[in-house]
């Protein structure tokens, strides 16, 4: 993921003494808050996929059960 490695360069850099610790401190609130951004898209996508297979998983038993009835 592009802000997880954009986080290490930015810690990296700091260490190095490439980058003033206020610029990173700066910085970090913005790549928490697209990191959440990002995460929270991954979950609703997740979360519709697994509605919509339980959607298909339960109209599979539905007509499973139809079609035993009607046997019967």
């Amino acid at each position: 993921m592009a802000v997880r490695e954009a986080v290490g360069k930015l810690i990296a850099d700091v260490y190095a003494g490439k980058l003033n610790p206020r610029v990173a401190a700066g910085l970090a609130p913005l790549m928490n808050l697209q990191l959440r951004a990002i995460e929270a898209t991954d979950l609703e996508r997740r979360l519709a996929n697994l509605e919509k297979l339980l959607a298909e998983t339960e109209a599979e038993k539905d007509l499973d059960r139809k079609a035993d009835s009607a046997t019967c």
